[in-house]
């Protein structure tokens, strides 16, 4: 089945909201095995959004709108498919009632004539009840294909696209869509591309889609198939990445997502996490925070940047400094010792460099990890210009985390 994603209002379009409503529509239809072949953005232009409709009505199973069922006189998503559809509007009791229920259950009684045409569907199509809002969703299913349209308001779309769920998986079986991420270090994308061409060329006879996504330093690539049977599928994908690991080194992890890695090995079991910097600036801190209800799991962070704020802010023993340089593993394992005791959390984890060698394009960077039970250290050597050797540095210390927190506690 496949499926095209059409969000409705001027707001998006002048940059007056962001458009979340898409990113969620595509990631729900996604994990039910359905390909969102696209997503447009229309104004609240009646003809503009007929014209869309017509033309997704075309090549889509599955056409879903956001947006335009509102009260007032610029939604005009009910009287768009209506038009499509060649139908008048009709009045639904079923659903006034719902509005009436709603007004209620907020303490308002001023129901108006705007919102009775909320009441109003086209004569052929059927309903969600919305539980939470005022508009119902909207639902047409016809020979050639299904149209839903949903409130905008995004507390009610994911209230009413479960309902969509239950509704599609009752009446149709999918296929599983199976994505996995992994994530190349400090080569072009362009020059990437050159090296893995005949591996890719292999993947892609094996219904493997390759997907290139960069950034500065970085190059995630996406690899995803279709089937049946899920645990096949990742089978598929592993042996897909054996070969590729023949060929280049990458990280399993997709970058773009590492705090929550740490957000789910963390927050259910109650388990905290402490950072001490020097070279990576407060990136580790940053990072893992970005996950919602971090506060309970992050206890703090340190950036000691300087030998003084190391030794006055840390306590780390000046003589290892002095002994073995401030760049090396047993100046990290006496941050993270430190950095555990001083924020009295479970782990800890610090990292100590050089994010430049005498503009060399090369950097350092010495990673430790502490428990209550064991501390561990790993030195890692990297290529790129500052700004890419300290994200790297980053994302390397937060998968060593990752991989030593796996180990005690899996």
């Amino acid at each position: 089945m496949k499926s095209s994603v059409i969000c409705i209002g001027d707001e998006i379009l002048i940059g007056q909201i962001a458009d979340t409503n898409s990113r969620f529509i595509a990631q729900r239809l996604n994990s039910l095995g359905i390909e969102c072949s696209s997503i447009k953005i229309v104004g609240d232009d009646k003809k503009a959004l007929i014209e869309v409709i017509n033309e997704e009505s075309k090549r889509s199973d599955l056409i879903i709108l956001s947006g335009g069922l509102g009260p007032t006189n610029d939604d005009m998503t009910r009287e768009a498919i209506a038009y499509f559809l060649s139908e008048k509007l009709i009045f639904s009791k079923q659903v006034f009632e719902n509005i009436k229920e709603v007004f209620k259950k907020f303490g308002r009684t001023d129901i108006t004539n705007l919102n009775k045409q909320q009441a109003y569907i086209p004569k052929s199509c059927t309903f969600f009840q919305n539980d939470i809002g005022t508009a119902p969703a909207i639902v047409k299913e016809s020979e050639k294909f299904i149209l839903v349209a949903f409130p905008g308001v995004p507390s009610e779309l994911i209230h009413l696209f479960e309902k969509l769920e239950k509704f599609l998986t009752s009446k149709y079986e999918f296929l599983q869509i199976y994505h996995k991420t992994v994530s190349v270090f400090g080569i072009p994308e362009s020059k990437l591309a050159l090296i893995i061409s005949s591996w890719e060329k292999n993947i892609k006879k094996n219904n493997i889609r390759l997907s290139y996504l960069p950034k500065k330093g970085i190059v995630r690539l996406r690899l995803s198939t279709r089937g049946k049977d899920k645990l096949e599928l990742e089978k598929k994908i592993n042996s897909s990445l054996s070969n590729l690991k023949k060929i280049i080194d990458f990280s399993y992890h997709d970058v773009g997502n590492l705090e929550h890695v740490v957000h789910d090995l963390l927050y259910k079991r109650g388990l905290t996490i402490s950072c001490a910097e020097s070279c990576t600036s407060g990136e580790i801190s940053s990072t893992i925070t970005k996950a919602s209800g971090s506060s309970k799991y992050f206890k703090g962070g340190l950036v000691v940047y300087s030998n003084f704020s190391k030794v006055n802010l840390l306590n780390v023993d000046i003589k290892k400094i002095e002994k073995y340089g401030v760049v090396s593993e047993e100046v990290a394992k006496d941050m993270s010792k430190k950095c555990l005791e001083k924020f009295d959390s479970d782990f800890s984890i610090s990292t100590t460099g050089l994010m430049e060698i005498n503009n060399s394009n090369k950097g350092i960077v010495c990673v430790s990890f502490s428990s209550k039970t064991k501390t561990l250290s790993k030195k890692f050597e990297l290529k790129g210009n500052r700004e890419q050797v300290t994200k790297q540095s980053t994302i390397l210390a937060i998968e060593f985390l990752i991989s030593v927190i796996m180990d005690e506690i899996l």
